[in-house]
């Protein structure tokens, strides 16, 4: 593939089981990047605050380093909308 490495080619299922399967933080880091954008929009949806979404999003990253090494997700995206959804929501 011409101009993209081989960690951006990588699907988000795979960036999940590289992250569980090392320690390091290089493929969560990807993969959070990829959907950054996503959550904050989500947890704008919820909170309608700048200042909360910013936090949100930063608690959400907390939150994902640690359940993506014990949680089977097979569909990443609807998985990160509830997750960031129930955050907000707190």
């Amino acid at each position: 593939m011409f101009g993209i490495n081989k960690q951006q080619a990588r699907s988000d299922e795979d960036l999940i089981l590289l992250y569980k399967d090392t320690p390091d933080l290089k493929y969560f880091g990807e993969l959070y990047t990829r959907h950054t954008r996503l959550i904050a929009s989500i947890a704008y949806k919820y909170l309608n605050d700048a200042t909360e979404t910013e936090d949100a999003v930063m608690d959400v990253f907390e939150i994902l380093v640690e359940d993506l090494k014990t949680t089977e997700v097979k569909n990443f995206k609807p998985w990160l909308y509830s997750v960031t959804k129930n955050h907000a929501l707190k």
